[in-house]
């Protein structure tokens, strides 16, 4: 018999998370499972990723606490009866703990978070407050141990409600490079020379992805004389935009950083570098990013927050650092100065990080 799953999302905005909810829902066997999508926002760039026979509701909101869609979530829960509702972080459970109470369900309530330490005040204790909310119906799944740990001590949540399971990305479309003529053809593109040492970020331009370190980095690296330079290649955009271009001014880095705005298709830019670098310093949790950087054979430099260091073994496929500017330009000129064996390296996320090994956990925690 199948199992009906309701997944609620906050929105399918461009994200790692919600990349992976359209992955796991994508992937998982129709045999097995009935699929219902809801989202709590009309802002979603990504549902057209979603697969055409998933049905999906969508509820718009007027601001984050409108609350109004409780009472159309409520009549769906009624219509659908569902086995499980997974929510994508703690907020969709809020609104699936308003529009649940007194219709007596006892449907399973999974909670997938992709945030450890959160980077304001109010989030930390907006997340104490949901935390609070979990009944016996509710269980947790991680994407990280350290986030597991982490939550257990910071919000005082027993430990035998947490199943991890780790992200996973699709090694079939994350491959090494095709060839050198794709490599010489972005670089070319984005005028970077052939010979330098190149390094890549895929991250929204947001506060806690840390780009102005990522700049003052590469100043100590590039003013060093007789020293080889290194290029910085950001892919991304958002609202710490202005303060990137300004950091560049002030610190004269217009020569080494090219900008290539949101792209569709990040894989050429993985191709072109060598190696991948996320500078964060909250939030990050699980990258998929880093995942899919590694799947295309780049070695990573990482902050050592979340569970970076869950996926890095040092030397192997990368190096962490500390979120402060010295401590990444000394992993990058680490970085700079070491080889790595791009085959090894995917071989390490195709046993231990696929997408196909993510939904076959997940599946087994479905039906069990």
């Amino acid at each position: 018999m199948k199992k009906k799953i309701l997944f609620l999302a906050p929105g399918l905005v461009v994200g790692g998370a919600e990349k992976f909810l359209v992955s796991l829902m994508n992937r998982l066997d129709k045999e097995q499972f009935d699929i219902v999508l809801a989202v709590l926002s009309d802002n979603n760039p990504l549902l057209n990723q979603v697969e055409s026979g998933i049905p999906v509701k969508v509820y718009s909101r007027k601001s984050k606490f409108d609350v109004s869609p409780i009472f159309e979530l409520r009549s769906l829960l009624k219509e659908i009866k569902p086995d499980i509702v997974f929510c994508l972080g703690l907020f969709p459970f809020f609104f699936l703990q308003l529009a649940s109470f007194l219709i007596g369900s006892t449907f399973r309530k999974l909670i997938s978070y992709h945030s450890t330490v959160y980077h304001t005040k109010k989030d930390d204790r907006l997340a104490r407050m949901y935390f609070k909310m979990i009944d016996k119906y509710t269980h947790v799944i991680p994407v990280s141990e350290n986030q597991r740990e982490y939550t257990i001590d910071r919000f005082g949540v027993s430990g035998n409600i947490f199943t991890t399971i780790h992200n996973g990305v699709d090694v079939d479309f994350w491959t090494n490079c095709p060839s050198q003529t794709i490599r010489e053809e972005t670089r070319l593109k984005y005028d970077i020379p052939l010979d330098a040492k190149v390094v890549v970020q895929t991250a929204a331009f947001r506060p806690e992805k840390n780009h102005v370190a990522a700049l003052k980095a590469l100043h100590v690296i590039n003013a060093k004389e007789n020293a080889e330079k290194l290029y910085l290649l950001l892919v991304g955009d958002g609202q710490c935009r202005k303060l990137i271009e300004d950091t560049i001014e002030e610190l004269k880095l217009q020569p080494y950083v090219r900008m290539a705005g949101i792209q569709r298709d990040v894989r050429p830019f993985y191709w072109c570098a060598d190696f991948f670098s996320l500078t964060s310093y909250s939030i990050e949790t699980f990258s998929i990013a880093a995942l899919e950087a590694m799947s295309t054979g780049l070695p990573c430099a990482l902050t050592d927050i979340g569970g970076a260091n869950e996926m890095i073994v040092s030397g192997k496929n990368g190096l962490l650092c500390s979120p402060d500017y010295q401590s990444i330009a000394e992993v990058w000129e680490q970085m700079m100065n070491t080889s790595y064996n791009p085959i090894d390296i995917r071989s390490y996320i195709q046993s231990r990080f696929s997408e196909k090994g993510m939904v076959d956990d997940y599946t087994r925690f479905f039906k069990s």
